[in-house]
């Protein structure tokens, strides 16, 4: 499977495109100093060892990165975007335009889905809203307001 692994940048970030990492050679000498990687490295080595065909796709704020993004062949795109151009307030754009070019994206989407007994927020209560939500006998959504 290709899978687009989308992350933002801006200003001087943008202007450093990153190569895809290379297969490790095996070495004699031990390393003096492991770089710390970015999540997207990390996540990119996952997805080729899983067997999938990761490739890197930026987004720094430009049209012409939106563009390339609509043009990107990916089965799927894991999207790590936090910002838009340094913008947090435009990260919702993002997933709207993945939404309108029709194109399966990870991400939490509308309901965010909780595991055991993790309380989420100081200050919340103990028993999630989500608990609440359901699907009558008329396929109608209840209990998110």
């Amino acid at each position: 499977m290709k899978v687009a692994v989308l992350y933002d940048a801006w200003e001087d970030e943008a202007a450093q495109v990153e190569p895809e990492p290379k297969p490790e050679k095996p070495r004699r000498k031990p390393k003096k100093k492991k770089k710390e990687k970015h999540d997207r490295e990390e996540i990119f080595e996952a997805l080729g060892k899983l067997g999938h065909e990761p490739f890197y796709q930026v987004l720094d704020g430009k049209n012409q990165s939106l563009t390339a993004l609509s043009r990107a062949e990916a089965d799927l795109t894991f999207n790590l975007t936090e910002s838009y151009a340094g913008d947090d307030t435009k990260d919702m754009n993002i997933a709207a335009y993945l939404d309108l070019l029709e194109r399966p994206y990870t991400g939490a989407g509308w309901i965010v889905a909780l595991c055991g007994d993790m309380q989420t927020m100081p200050g919340l209560g103990a028993k999630p809203a989500a608990y609440a939500i359901d699907v009558d006998e008329h396929g109608n959504i209840v209990g998110l307001f």
